[in-house]
């Protein structure tokens, strides 16, 4: 800033800037679809014997992106993320935190801010919403059409954790964990309760148990005449993710970095966002629903 950089010029940043104040229980962190807020706690603030350095706070801060080599049809293609930040911003930290930033700190390249965080940024309403605030979106207007139609919830809660957004780094851990919370918020969220008030069966016409939820909603949807391969189609992406979470569970797993996790993740959501819109859709036609 004292050489003449402007106060709403950008530096950009690895995405990883991000991960001591996301693990650090001192500081709340919050993802938003394209940006992120991260300061210091109350309690941490106001406690004599923390670090004054590590007081800390910035709320602007946003995603810019290298698509050079992406290909939108070819998940195995990599998307590079990085961090935006206004330099009159990241100049109000105290200077240890101005330091460790700078040692993030990248070119500019290619790289293009997301268009939505840049026009918040500039006074006015970003047009759409992202991937995650869209999942919550659905999750909510299926609660809504559920009960509606059967009289119950089919979701336990429809809040977005804090913690849930986009990978800060592009490693098998940070993939694993995300799996992890995306199926909580799906397959474990889904209450047996509600299918029960829709008449969905427990066991299959071997008197098979059916067991999860996945499984009972699958079989309910096939019983109202959809057709098994739509059905198929439907389940898809919540089988995916059930299944991705059990390797983790069930075997010892090697730490790499693969930058195509951050594309794979973007194609998972538009996968599992289509197929909540498709369910809500059809629970939209039932009767009790018309208004």
């Amino acid at each position: 800033m004292a050489k003449g950089r402007g106060t709403l010029e950008l530096a950009y940043l690895s995405f990883d800037v991000l991960e001591p104040y996301r693990n650090d229980p001192r500081y709340h962190f919050r993802y938003w679809d394209f940006g992120v807020d991260m300061g210091i706690g109350d309690d941490a603030y106001l406690d004599e014997t923390e670090l004054e350095r590590d007081k800390i706070s910035l709320s602007r801060l946003g995603f810019a992106y290298d698509l050079s080599g992406y290909t939108r049809t070819d998940v195995n293609t990599p998307i590079v993320r990085r961090v935006a930040a206004f330099y009159g911003d990241i100049a109000k930290l105290t200077p240890e935190h101005q330091q460790r930033w700078q040692s993030y700190q990248v070119a500019e390249g290619d790289l293009e801010v997301h268009p939505a965080w840049w026009m918040t940024q500039m006074g006015h309403w970003p047009d759409g919403i992202g991937p995650f605030d869209h999942l919550f979106q659905e999750l909510e207007n299926l609660n809504v059409l559920w009960t509606g139609a059967f009289g119950e919830a089919l979701f336990k809660h429809t809040d977005r954790p804090q913690d849930l957004g986009w990978l800060l780094r592009p490693s098998q851990r940070e993939w694993d964990e995300f799996i992890v919370q995306l199926d909580k918020q799906l397959s474990d969220n889904i209450r047996h309760d509600a299918l029960d008030a829709a008449g969905a069966l427990r066991q299959d016409k071997n008197d098979q148990n059916l067991g999860t939820t996945l499984s009972r909603l699958a079989a309910f949807l096939e019983g109202k005449g959809i057709d098994a391969a739509n059905v198929k189609d439907l389940m898809r992406p919540l089988r995916k993710i059930r299944q991705a979470r059990q390797k983790p569970a069930h075997a010892l797993r090697t730490n790499i970095t693969d930058k195509t996790f951050v594309h794979r993740q973007v194609a998972l959501l538009e996968d599992l966002n289509n197929a909540l819109t498709e369910l809500a859709r059809w629970l939209s036609t039932h009767p009790k629903n018309r208004g």
